[in-house]
């Protein structure tokens, strides 16, 4: 099982799809209850600096006290891990040129490849990487996504200098995909005490400057690692401009005004027309899947706790209208977590309940439920609601979904769905030790189809994203799921014209 060597929840805005799905659930109550800009083609050109508005920002410079979200916080171009990732959204090679695991999945040795440096010059060893993963499994330090990401590691071992092995406390097939630099960006164990002031990294990008909520300025890192086919050495930018806009139409005042270069995302009744409005004076870049949308349900308290009041829900609830009226017909009606533009989709999966609003007058009547209150969006943690519009960014692994919002034990289905289904976790927990990907596709569709009949949840839409850049602005295109500095794309084959 050796890889080749190859050379959160989101941060997602949530207002508008928030309150378009939560009268959608209230419609229910009352029955009772663009176009891709394609990589540029011509030469590369070395330098040139890119302005990049963004809708968020940082709250903090520590790369492991604070989540440095890979979509639309700028400082994510300073980050490397353990393992990167490509264009699709897959973990590959990164500061380890290859892994392999053991036969059980209860060990995983990587080989780090030889000369890479942090931004302050120090080599990243074996030893830096050990220290790096204890910082980031330590509660009193690390971000809550980062320690999940590293909670089934029992022991990071340092076998040689360029050679360490994580030990685990159960098998998994997913490990790979929770070593990627979001969320374990790797950063020089001698910077500690600047972590606050100006984070040393080992990116394709270095920290230069930043003022929360208005600036964060970084420069190529003329070290990096990596190259391009003819052994150029990447970055070709030599800086990054972030300027955090959190409204939509600021970005895209600012895009058209020229007074940035390329813009994160826009409204989604901006991006249904944006393409055709502005062909030839401004590129798009569409996002297929940045993340899936649902409607929870609280299983334990209020009316939802029938299934047949669950049914009448989903039965009462025009995914297609949804589409029109929240996201402007863009992306696709979410049948499971992953869309067709994901390599982890697969066919199989038995849909959710069709619109048909007599049946859900129907099955509130057999359930005498007709009239009942339903609380929306309370206060989720102390499950003091009854259902709620929610999304979940895009998972490397579909592990990452499965084994935190569907499994009884994980402490987000407890304190959310209160979902509790003997088969499901049987599936996921043989999914999570069988490293066939075949296999575990098939597993998943059948989790999927569970989920969809006993409805702890009902998947919605996957959410999109439409970028939009000058046309001096080549090379660039994002992953899948929005990530900007990929293994081979995103920022870091960019150059400006």
């Amino acid at each position: 099982m050796r890889q080749a060597t190859q050379g959160r929840d989101l941060e997602l805005s949530r207002r508008a799809f928030l309150a378009a799905t939560s009268g959608v659930l209230a419609g229910a109550a009352a029955f009772g209850l663009a176009g891709q800009a394609e990589t540029g083609q011509r030469h590369p050109k070395r330098g040139g600096t890119l302005r990049f508005a963004t809708r968020s920002d940082i709250s903090g410079l520590d790369l492991h006290r604070n989540t440095i979200y890979l979509v639309s916080m700028p400082l994510a171009a300073i980050n490397q891990g353990l393992l990167d990732l490509d264009q699709k959204s897959e973990p590959v090679p990164g500061i380890a040129a290859a892994w392999e695991a053991s036969q059980d999945l209860l060990s995983y040795t990587f080989e780090l490849r030889h000369g890479v440096l942090f931004h302050n010059g120090r080599e990243v060893d074996a030893e830096a990487v050990k220290w790096n993963f204890e910082r980031l499994q330590d509660p009193k330090i690390a971000n809550l996504l980062a320690r999940a990401a590293l909670e089934n590691v029992k022991t990071t071992e340092v076998v040689d200098k360029y050679t360490v092995r994580c030990h685990l406390y159960q098998p998994s097939a997913a490990f790979p995909a929770d070593v990627v630099y979001y969320p374990c960006a790797l950063m020089a164990p001698e910077s500690v005490e600047q972590a606050d002031l100006h984070p040393i990294g080992c990116g394709p990008f270095k920290f230069v400057k930043w003022d929360r909520n208005n600036l964060t300025e970084m420069v190529r890192f003329e070290n990096y690692f990596e190259t391009d086919a003819e052994g150029n050495s990447l970055p070709y930018l030599e800086a990054i401009i972030g300027r955090p806009k959190r409204e939509d139409g600021v970005r895209m005042t600012s895009l058209r005004a020229g007074e940035v270069d390329l813009i994160d995302s826009m409204a989604y009744a901006d991006a249904a027309e944006f393409p055709k409005k502005y062909a030839g004076k401004f590129q798009t870049w569409n996002v297929p899947t940045v993340a899936t949308s649902f409607i929870l349900f609280n299983l334990e308290n209020g009316p939802f706790t029938d299934k047949q009041v669950r049914l009448a829900a989903a039965h009462a609830i025009d995914h297609e209208a949804i589409k029109q009226a929240v996201f402007h017909g863009t992306g696709e009606s979410a049948h499971g977590f992953y869309a067709s533009a994901s390599p982890w989709y697969t066919d199989g999966i038995t849909s959710w309940p069709a619109y048909d609003p007599d049946k859900a007058k129907f099955l509130l009547r057999q359930a005498r439920a007709v009239g009942a209150d339903v609380a929306l969006q309370q206060k989720r943690r102390e499950r003091d609601f009854h259902a709620d519009s929610s999304a979940a960014s895009y998972r490397w692994d579909p592990d990452g979904w499965f084994s935190r919002y569907i499994l009884s034990t994980a402490p987000t289905t407890k304190i959310y769905s209160g979902f509790h289904n003997e088969r499901a976790d049987q599936l996921i927990a043989e999914a999570r030790r069988t490293a066939d990907r075949k296999k575990r596709l098939e597993l998943y569709a059948a989790i999927d189809s569970i989920v969809n009949e006993e409805l702890p949840i009902l998947y919605l839409q996957h959410v999109t994203l439409l970028e939009a850049g000058s046309m001096r602005l080549q090379g660039y295109h994002p992953s899948v799921s929005g990530a900007f500095s990929t293994r081979g794309g995103g920022m870091r084959t960019a150059w400006m014209e």
